[in-house]
């Protein structure tokens, strides 16, 4: 039998949609009846509100009560649109007296039964308001489908207490990984998805915020504390004035009143909290009716930085805003110990809250504030998780150095003590260098050896560039002070810059590189001032102020500064040839202009697709070949309008119209079951790309299969392709030469000398030949290939989602907007369902007249050789160079190779006297990963052998050479050849000088 009764309740319930239940926001109250069991008093009120203007008061005598009331709770967990939930009890707690180490207890049973299947407590450890969000999976006891009641119990403490409920939903739905326990409440039970998964201690937050033994300082000490204070104060203050009645209007939003020294407004709330809300009607009128800590905080900036220009009683008024909003910000919860139920992306939304308190930081000393907001600033972005063993594989995230180094630098020197803050920066500074250099070789975050910039498992430019902007003003920061970054967090971090200034064309890299960004026209424009920065941070050994070198780098992408620094030469563009395994990824340069190969693998992603944002992207880095002239992006021919996404230029695709591209799944990012994708780097002048390109067998994917390497020979690219087999039976594979926006359509190209004018136009030839393109690139074509070429207007669908309401995962067939444009494209067509199907061309890149000249003379000759091109490999001479993408083990048919222990890339330079020779072990054998939380995220299978390989190669002849600790050679007995043995790890690129012994 039950033993409650509930009569009636004539509280709002508000509805809620999508599968969730009620939500309790109390107005509109009247005699609402709660089971008081004993000592408990119910009430609505009108003292403090988080929505609307009353709330639900619980009140209790010294020997404590509970209340209990019926409620059918919904549990377990669910996907949504790709993402992994689990049910959740939220609510507000306010809590108007002194903090106390008492418990709130919520237990939740079932059919009147008096034993609660699960249950949690909560601190009444803080004053003001409180969010309670706990996972019931995590909870104490054991959750059950069947639960139907709730209980609350106060404490019996001898003493009365009371506190105030709002915005109650006994569940619904939340992103189980962003669910926060904190200071007055924990999980009990944790899993894969709390915030450092099955390691330790789970919560940055509880470790983030410590007591620090304060240093004695020297003078000079407390003198170097002050001038750091001053430089971030300098940094920030800005410049200009001000406009007290646009700022005092912005006041007025937040209903500010102070009654006996209790300030009353409108909640400030972390903005992204809200996503509990969104199953529930209430979502617009929470997002509507909170002020967020984004906006909060750029109106504290405004405001902070009004009251360093002002003077007088303008000053007084400015002064008077700023701590109320402060006082009111406490009250809302923005204190140590509260994580508001998440904070996830809590970094974007409040960079300038950290800035603006620490600009204010004297005045609010002054009102008794400062301590207080130091240490949430500290709590909320973890300060002093520095000390902690594992921070610095935690900060090595683009994200954290994007979002959080600066703002973490800015709450430790907001620290009242100047020797706590010292002790913090020694720890902070050294941990921060680790971060930079922590090279680990797995699918976490960092940046690698190669200069990748890995994030969200992947290379990430996008990502890269928010953190190259905060990391460069922080060597800067520190460069003159005891707290320099390490000699080798400058190397690592430079090798980094230098390689995405040589993978960007002057500014924009290339489609392939962008994530889910496919037209980042800006790319790394917007970095101008952060290469000038890092080189005003000195030399890695500090012996210079100044680092030329790189300050050279800097001039040639930031020309406004050249005045500055007459002593300074800017670089010429950048010439070469860089391979990036951690990418997938070989880029090539001569004199002005970019060439880009890649492909994605089991360890490296072909891009991603979130929801509405870059749909299209199945075919972003198919073997994908992309030249980048000057003028970047924009000037290769690419534009939104019109484009067809699936003809990127040198990808091998099965050509589906653009409404059959996206993916069934909300989140991909593609990847494949092949390891055998990467490249060698010979001499840092020439190289070869090579990748085994194989769709997993999925329902959005056609099976298709190819092998393919490009050669790179100076200004000519070799791009050969084999065993290419497709198993769609409606749709043709291509090869896709280019795709070039034509803003005039009587913008000629070329076949054979011949220029074709017309529009639209299209020609199919078989006899070979040399082509043309829009940029004055020309393609040479052995006979038999089924060349296709058009001039044409193309209709397609623009990346992002704009239609439609609700989240980035909320798809609608026509949520993506059509473009059309006109295009010039050419592809080599193998038909529908080829087997063996194949091609091999070369693309001489923007030459001049003389060599365009010679290249047409000689258009019957073909400009390379092609010794090998079948299954097992791909094998291309041209003069000196011969180049080897060998997709099996075993023997070579050739006069120079003769085998190899392991599918391997190689380039040779025969020299006068013996060879040049550059070997690769594509294979990067990263460990497995557990993927990410939400359906489609990168997942790599358990391992491929150990991180380090011995392989070796069979060479013809009988050649001599130094030993290392990587490469090993030896003479065969009889003359029979030359054994060369390699160290192998990580992709890289192993290159040996070998003499001839004759």
């Amino acid at each position: 039998m039950r033993f409650f009764l509930l009569t009636s309740m004539c509280i709002t319930v508000v509805p809620a949609v999508a599968q969730s239940n009620a939500v309790y926001s109390f107005e509109h109250g009247g005699d609402n009846k709660f089971e008081s069991l004993a000592g408990i008093k119910t009430e609505v009120v009108a003292d403090e509100a988080v929505h609307g203007k009353q709330s639900l008061k619980f009140s209790w005598g010294q020997q404590g009560g509970s209340a209990i009331w019926p409620e059918k709770i919904q549990t377990g967990n669910r996907r949504d649109k790709g993402f992994m939930q689990t049910s959740v009890f939220h609510t507000w707690l306010y809590h108007p007296g002194e903090t106390s180490d008492e418990k709130l207890r919520f237990s939740f049973g079932r059919n009147g039964d008096q034993e609660a299947d699960c249950w949690f407590d909560v601190k009444l450890n803080f004053t003001g308001w409180q969010i309670v969000m706990m996972p019931y999976n995590r909870m104490s006891g054991k959750e059950s489908a069947e639960m139907d009641w709730m209980q609350l119990t106060a404490p019996i403490s001898g003493e009365a207490g009371e506190v105030l409920i709002d915005n109650l939903l006994p569940w619904t739905y939340f992103d189980r990984r962003f669910a926060y326990s904190d200071a007055a409440y924990r999980f009990t039970r944790e899993d894969e998805h709390s915030r450092f998964g099955n390691d330790g201690h789970k919560s940055f937050y509880l470790q983030g915020i410590k007591e620090v033994e304060p240093m004695v300082l020297t003078k000079q000490q407390e003198a170097l504390i002050e001038k750091l204070e001053m430089r971030m104060e300098k940094s920030g203050v800005g410049g200009g004035g001000y406009n007290l009645e646009n700022l005092r209007k912005e006041y007025q939003a937040y209903q500010i009143k102070v009654v006996d020294s209790d300030v009353k407004g409108r909640h400030v709330a972390v903005g992204i909290g809200h996503d509990v809300y969104k199953y529930t009607k209430l979502s617009e009128e929470m997002t509507k009716g909170h002020l967020s800590i984004g906006k909060t905080g750029k109106f504290l900036l405004r405001l902070a930085r009004a009251w360093h220009a002002a003077k007088g009683k303008d000053k007084e008024e400015i002064e008077s805003m700023y701590v109320n909003l402060t006082r009111l910000m406490l009250k809302s919860g923005f204190r140590c110990g509260h994580s508001h139920g998440t904070l996830h992306h809590f970094g974007y939304a409040s960079r300038e809250y950290y800035l603006a308190s620490y600009l204010v930081r004297g005045m609010l000393e002054e009102h008794g504030l400062r301590d207080a907001v130091a240490k949430n600033l500290q709590w909320l972005n973890f300060a002093h998780f520095c000390f902690d063993p594992r921070a610095p594989h935690r900060y090595s995230d683009m994200d954290y150095i994007n979002t959080m180094a600066r703002s973490q630098l800015i709450a430790i020197l907001m620290t009242e003590n100047p020797g706590e803050t010292y002790r913090v920066l020694e720890q902070w500074t050294k941990t921060l260098s680790q971060a930079i250099t922590h090279d680990e070789h797995t699918t976490h975050d960092g940046f690698k050896e190669d200069g990748t910039a890995f994030h969200h498992w992947g290379h990430y430019p996008a990502y890269e560039t928010g953190a190259v902007a905060s990391a460069a003003t922080l060597f800067e920061f520190f460069a003159d002070t005891p707290f320099r970054l390490s000699e080798e967090a400058y190397k690592h971090f430079g090798k980094a810059l230098l390689a995405l200034r040589f993978t960007s064309n002057r500014y924009s890299w290339p489609r392939t590189l962008s994530g889910r960004h496919p037209f980042s026209q800006g790319g790394i424009s917007g970095l101008k001032g952060a290469y000038l920065t890092f080189a005003k941070s000195g030399t890695p050994d500090g012996s210079e102020s100044l680092d030329k070198q790189f300050a050279s780098v800097a001039l040639r992408l930031n020309e406004a500064a050249r005045k500055d620094y007459p002593e300074v030469q800017p670089e010429g563009d950048p010439e070469g040839h860089l391979v990036q395994p951690y990418a997938g990824l070989s880029a090539h340069r001569r004199v002005d202009w970019l060439a880009v190969a890649r492909c994605f693998s089991r360890y490296v992603w072909s891009g991603e697709t979130y929801g509405k944002v870059n749909r299209y992207a199945r075919y972003q880095s198919h073997g994908v070949l992309e030249i980048l002239p000057p003028g970047g992006l924009t000037a290769s021919g690419v534009s939104e309008e019109g484009w067809d996404w699936a003809r990127p230029p040198g990808a091998t695709v099965t050509h589906v119209p653009v409404d059959v591209l996206p993916f069934e799944k909300t989140i991909v990012m593609p990847s494949s079951n092949e390891t055998f994708v990467g490249g060698v780097n010979h001499r840092n002048r020439n190289g070869v790309f090579a990748a085994q390109l194989s769709e997993k067998k999925e329902k959005d994917y056609t099976g298709l299969k190819v092998k393919k390497s490009y050669h790179f020979f100076d200004d000519l690219i070799v791009a050969v392709g084999s065993d290419i087999q497709g198993a769609s039976e409606k749709y043709p594979v291509e090869t896709v030469l280019f795709q070039q926006s034509l803003e005039d359509v009587s913008k000629p190209v070329e076949l054979n000398t011949e220029a074709f004018s017309d529009f639209p136009w299209q020609k199919e030839v078989t006899s070979g030949g040399i082509v043309r393109d829009l940029l004055g690139n020309l393609y040479w074509l052995p006979e038999g290939a089924a060349l296709k070429m058009r001039k044409q207007h193309q209709k397609s669908r623009y990346h992002y989602g704009t239609r439609g309401k609700g989240s980035g995962f909320d798809l609608t067939d026509d949520q993506n907007p059509p473009t059309e444009g006109d295009y010039a494209v050419a592809w080599i067509d193998h038909g529908v369902m080829p087997k063996k199907g194949s091609y091999h061309y070369a693309i001489l890149v923007q030459p001049d007249e003389k060599k365009s000249a010679k290249f047409y003379s000689h258009k019957s000759e073909q400009p390379y050789k092609l010794q090998q091109q079948d299954e097992l490999a791909h094998i291309v001479e041209k003069g000196s160079l011969k180049s080897y993408a060998l997709f099996k083990s075993g023997p070579v048919e050739d006069d120079l190779l003769k085998g190899v222990s392991c599918p391997s890339i190689l380039m040779v330079e025969r020299g006068e006297g013996g060879i040049e020779l550059s070997f690769c072990d594509p294979d990067l054998r990263l460990p497995g990963n557990s993927g990410g939380s939400i359906d489609g995220e990168m997942w790599v299978p358990a391992g491929n052998g150990p991180e380090v390989m011995e392989q070796t190669l069979m060479l013809a002849g009988s050649y001599q050479a130094e030993n290392t600790s990587d490469i090993k050679v030896d003479l065969l007995p009889d003359g029979k050849g030359t054994k060369v043995t390699f160290q192998t790890r990580r992709g890289r690129t192993y290159s040996v000088s070998l003499q001839c012994l004759k």
